[in-house]
């Protein structure tokens, strides 16, 4: 009897042991359990830390960000990342909207592809595009910043973009009122869309001297408005990039105008206070008329109008009097006079037309009707159609003297007493003309001048002129186109 009781005792204990064990097995199991994954999420988390930190370090590396300043390069921006004021994000948004907003430069992508053994996929391309600064994107972010313009009309951010771009064309605003900031406007494209990029008289004369060559720089600076055009404001000297092309696709930046339209275009632009303005670029079908302006002046036409075209002093080179272009230019309203500046051209085979008929009569003493002033009025309407179409005048040829040299003047009574100046020209209300070889006239060129035989003549002409410009001398200037008499 004793020997079963010890045996049930015996087997009790052990039963007893091993149910004791196998709870202690499986607290270890769930404490091991616990502890991998609270080492895991150390292991995340220290991994995030890890990536946040490296990125920060490359940010502060390239010390272009300034107190209150967000830098956005062409590899990294996104519209999460240039936001004026600070976004909520939800969890899930919260780690890739912070690294899409962090500097990360397409050679950081590079090296950093390369460093790890792997090439690029399709994905990590696709991606990158999509985060890369645009002049498009730059525009789409601007538009929220409408309203914001001081009294002239410009806003400046704190939004600083860093993007590739090619050189066009350098231009003058004039303006150094207070509140325009920089005078000066580069125009530059990416390639797909153009941009003005608004910067110091340094850098203006810096660009000025490679236009020519129309290089690929990289620009830094603020996203801004200038009376509704965006731009980039900037003080950097863009750095030239000797090793980079950017192919303009100029089929996608300008939309087809006729010259009637594009007059629209311009009569609609907001000036600053020494009436001119830049915008659009914009593409027209016309016919080289004249070039023997100066050389950087050329008129186009299509049938009964005119445009003048202004570009770089190698501009007159591009084009053959009589021959039909595909011409792109960017609207420019210069002191309320309309025109163009020169972006890009090539031939058409087909001839465009352009008529000289019906013409409408002024007399020379009309045109003093046509002016304008600056810091005064912010349009002129009466004075900027004016340059849309070609005017006969009938009247007289005479001439002033200045410097021993003889320039060619219109008026509408005969006089047989040449001008000693050009103010007693302009007193007598002619038209002075632009034609180089109307102007600076001496004993030995002046046979070169058409119409000069009619000086002695006294003969009445009738004239067909483009008007060129109100002169700052307050005296109108015309290009003679063709003449007969009467």
């Amino acid at each position: 009897m004793k020997k079963k009781f010890l045996l049930c005792i015996l087997f009790t204990l052990l039963v007893s042991c091993s149910n004791s064990t196998k709870t202690t097995s499986e607290m270890i199991s769930l404490e091991q359990s616990s502890e991998q994954e609270t080492t895991s999420l150390i292991v995340s988390t220290e991994t995030i830390t890890s990536e946040e930190s490296s990125l920060k370090e490359d940010t502060s590396n390239e010390s272009l960000v300034t107190s209150g300043e967000e830098q956005i390069t062409s590899e990294n921006f996104s519209s999460s990342s240039i936001e004026e004021t600070s976004s909520v994000f939800s969890t899930e948004e919260s780690l890739s909207s912070f690294i899409s907003s962090e500097i990360v430069t397409s050679e950081q992508d590079s090296t950093n592809n390369t460093s790890s053994g792997k090439s690029s996929s399709n994905d990590s391309t696709s991606e990158s595009n999509e985060n890369a600064v645009t002049i498009k994107k730059i525009k789409e972010q601007a538009q929220s910043f409408l309203g914001k313009e001081n009294s002239v009309g410009v806003y400046e951010s704190n939004i600083i973009v860093e993007i590739e771009l090619k050189l066009i064309s350098c231009l003058d605003a004039i303006t150094t009122k207070q509140g325009y900031g920089d005078r000066y406007k580069i125009l530059m494209s990416d390639g797909e869309d153009y941009i003005y990029v608004k910067t110091t008289d340094k850098n203006y004369e810096y660009l000025k001297q490679y236009v020519n060559d129309q290089g690929v720089y990289l620009v830094k600076g603020n996203i801004s408005l200038y009376n509704k055009e965006v731009e980039i404001t900037t003080k950097e000297k863009p750095t030239y990039l000797s090793s980079k092309n950017i192919e303009i696709n100029y089929e996608k930046i300008a939309k087809l105008k006729t010259l009637e339209e594009t007059y629209d275009l311009m009569e609609s632009l907001k000036l600053n206070c020494k009436g001119i303005a830049f915008s659009q670029i914009v593409k027209v079908e016309v016919k080289c008329l004249a070039k023997d302006i100066n050389n950087t002046n050329v008129y186009f036409g299509n049938g009964n109008k005119i445009v003048n075209v202004h570009g770089n002093d190698k501009v007159t080179n591009k084009f053959v009097v009589g021959n039909s272009y595909l011409l792109y230019g960017a609207l420019n309203v210069h002191n309320f006079r309309p025109g163009l500046e020169y972006v890009y051209s090539s031939s058409l085979d087909k001839d465009i037309e352009f008529f000289i008929d019906n013409l409408e009569v002024k007399k020379a003493s009309e045109f003093y009707n046509y002016t304008y002033e600056t810091d005064k009025y912010d349009s002129y309407p009466n004075y900027s159609r004016l340059f849309e179409t070609p005017y006969v005048i009938e009247g007289y040829v005479n001439s002033y003297i200045k410097d021993g040299k003889e320039y060619i003047v219109l008026e509408d009574k005969y006089n047989e007493n040449y001008y000693s100046t050009y103010q007693n020209a302009r007193s007598a209300k002619s038209v002075f003309f632009v034609n180089e070889n109307y102007i600076k006239l001496t004993a030995s060129n002046s046979k070169y001048c058409p119409i000069y035989e009619h000086l002695e003549k006294g003969t009445k002409l009738k004239v067909v002129v483009f008007p060129y410009l109100w002169n700052s001398q307050k005296y109108p200037q015309v290009y003679c186109y063709y003449f007969e008499e009467l």
